[in-house]
């Protein structure tokens, strides 16, 4: 086994070992291959580090970690010996989010409600600080009256709305730049409030000039623009001259999407993800004064997803791509950070080497390296010395030899459109006639698949299934003409990509045609459904989890319904045609679906209420289909509970291998 971490709420002793090496670094230790029945447990259970973060000096390591089915824990790791102390512990639905550190001796946890496993756990607007010590435990921003989960500490009263931060403000040890919006279901104008770090005392410096609008601000921390999404979903970029706000970009009028990130060295210029509609987002960089644009980084097929910045926060070095496999560009080698990645990465040719964090001096660096088939491990790397630390697993029970690897494929559709996906072959197995299991994501749109380690898919090929991955149109990251020709197309078009990626798993020789399997969770419970209508005879099993089937219901049940940014985008993505929606509703169809179906659902789903689920089992009940039914009436949108979690994974297995685990059909000589 690798090394154990496990974090509770009494941290008192070393529970990491961390030993100097040399470059090249030495990987994590790990098992020999070797053919092993992997327990569900191992994908049930959630992951040990949540979020991590290192300290502006470099000197500790904070990191959240779950705490039972619901809780979570943050530790403070000292990183000269390793030992840890408890910060803070919460329980419930509510719990921190993610973790910044203000200056040297402080955090500010931001705290999400979690809406279930498929969902986004979405922000509170509630702020808690906490000594790397454990001491201070304080609530610095929150609703009035509202208590927070596990802790006993009321918020303060005078707090009437949702707080995130814009700046820590490192250097400054006393105070930090938060962004507050009143309760609304339709959002407010965006305030930047200064904040005590300690008494949680804030004032209002300005408003922004648009709904949840986010501030830009520069290296001298005066905002100079402002992002943010109309009503109508179109996106507004905002330049403040003087005392005055004045629109620079208009994604309606301009013919494309400009999403400002961060502001460039000379603090004259910043950092911005060009869209032109057709093709992929590109990197650039604009005068803040002309706003000309200068190409940095142009992908190839798909959008890069994300920067990293250089120690002092001021300037880009290396950006992440998603062409095909997941990497760091770099775009400056110059800069100490991008050497210091190349010489830790060379150690790691076949994995993902990402940095997750700089001391602001740039002489200590905190690296995550992943793969398809490793959820990751961390490592400190001195930049003086050149030299590595391994710190501690992602998982601690998880061997990446036991795992299986995922490869990335490329294909036309029936009308040409290319398209990407994801393959991954279950280990010790020849690549040719597989049981093969498809799994279109959720959302759909404003997300998309990858190479990174999933649980579900490492299940499915632990015990011998094929699974493959499609970004059917609509998916994210390859332009805002391909998110949008997914629009209306449920069950249309983006089904037609689904099938015709099954199609080219069976034309490579992959998969056996008579052994195949459609299923997906949530928007990809839909489309395992809808996969089952449009193709009978093509899939012989279909698992829809915490998945919508009746698309007129999402006008009225759920919570997508309840702002006008939520009706808003089920306009644009479904269309108001009942007629129409009746049609691609999988509900209204399952006189025309052949193969045996099996639901999951959580009892107490907001996002896709469980009504979808009992009307699918009524109209597959009343067209005399097979269909299997579990809904667990204490989870929500995709579970949590890993009792829960296995049951589901071992009832997805049973009857997957009832259906599909049959020997491929030999035809007479």
């Amino acid at each position: 086994m690798r090394f154990l971490f496990a974090l509770t709420v009494a941290i008192s002793t070393s529970i990491l070992a961390a030993t100097p090496v040399s470059p090249p670094v030495s990987p994590a230790p790990q098992a020999p291959a070797q053919i092993t029945r992997v327990p569900l447990t191992d994908f049930a259970k959630p992951t040990d580090v949540r979020t991590i973060a290192l300290s502006p000096d470099g000197k500790t390591i904070a990191v959240t970690s779950p705490k039972g089915d619901y809780g979570t824990v943050l530790a403070f790791i000292d990183t000269a010996t390793m030992k840890a102390t408890a910060g803070f512990a919460d329980t419930g639905d509510r719990v921190p989010g993610y973790v910044v550190w203000a200056n040297n001796d402080r955090v500010i946890l931001s705290i999400v409600r979690k809406f279930g496993g498929f969902a986004q756990p979405q922000l509170t607007g509630e702020l808690i600080g906490v000594n790397r010590d454990g001491t201070r435990v304080k609530p610095l921003f929150g609703g009035e009256g509202v208590m927070q989960a596990g802790t006993h500490l009321k918020t303060r009263a005078s707090d009437q709305g949702y707080a995130q931060i814009a700046d820590p403000l490192v250097g400054d040890p006393k105070f930090t730049l938060i962004t507050v919006n009143a309760f609304g279901a339709n959002g407010s104008f965006t305030e930047l409030h200064r904040m005590n770090e300690d008494s949680g005392a804030h004032s209002k410096l300005l408003r922004a000039p648009i709904r949840n609008g986010e501030f830009l601000l520069d290296h001298n921390n005066a905002p100079r623009f402002v992002i943010g999404e109309d009503t109508d979903g179109s996106i507004k970029v905002f330049r403040r001259d003087g005392d005055a706000w004045t629109i620079v970009h208009d994604e309606a009028k301009d013919q494309g999407l400009l999403s400002p990130l961060t502001f460039a060295r000379d603090n004259a210029s910043f950092y911005a993800f060009w869209n032109a509609h057709k093709g992929p987002a590109t990197l650039v960089r604009v005068d803040a004064k002309t706003m000309k644009r200068t190409d940095v980084y142009v992908p190839k097929t798909a959008s890069p997803t994300g920067l990293f910045l250089t120690a002092d926060r001021k300037d880009v070095y290396a950006i992440l791509t998603q062409d095909g496999a997941t990497k760091v560009e770099i775009i400056d080698k110059n800069a100490a950070e991008a050497q210091a990645w190349l010489a830790f990465s060379k150690s790691f040719p076949d994995s993902l080497v990402e940095p997750a964090g700089y001391s602001t001096n740039g002489e200590v660096a905190l690296f995550k390296v992943s793969a398809s088939n490793n959820s990751g491990e961390y490592y400190l790397y001195d930049l003086k010395k050149r030299t590595a630390r391994f710190l501690f697993p992602t998982d601690a029970w998880m061997e990446p030899s036991q795992m299986a690897k995922t490869t990335p494929f490329r294909f036309k559709a029936r009308d040409g459109q290319s398209l990407s996906g994801y393959f991954t072959l279950p280990n010790n197995t020849p690549p040719k006639n597989l049981p093969l299991v498809v799994m279109p994501h959720g959302g759909p749109h404003q997300i998309r698949d990858d190479d990174r380690y999933d649980d579900w898919a490492q299940m499915l090929a632990s015990r011998g299934y094929a699974v493959l991955k499609v970004n059917f149109r609509g998916s994210n990251g390859y332009g805002t003409e391909f998110l949008t020709a997914g629009y209306k197309e449920w069950g249309g078009k983006m089904q037609d990509d689904v099938t015709d990626a099954t199609q080219w798993a069976i034309n490579q020789g992959y998969s056996d045609p008579k052994r195949i399997a459609i299923a997906g969770a949530s928007y990809g419970g839909y489309a395992a459904l809808m996969g089952a209508v449009r193709e009978p005879e093509l899939y012989r099993a279909v698992i829809t989890y915490a998945g919508l089937s009746d698309l007129e219901l999402m006008y009225t049940r759920g919570d997508i319904e309840d702002s006008i940014y939520g009706v808003n985008y089920l306009k644009r993505v479904l269309g108001e045609d009942k007629a129409d929606l009746k049609k691609r509703s999988p509900a209204n169809l399952a006189a025309q679906i052949q193969a045996p179906v099996l639901i999951i659902h959580g009892g107490q789903d907001q996002r896709v209420p469980v009504v979808h689920a009992s009307r699918m089992r009524d109209a597959l009940t009343a067209a005399g289909k097979k269909v299997e039914y579990d809904e667990v009436r204490d989870e929500m949108h995709g579970f949590f509970k890993q009792a829960n979690k296995i049951e589901a994974y071992t009832r997805m297995l049973a009857f997957l291998d009832k259906y599909l685990a049959v020997q491929p059909e030999v035809s007479a000589p």
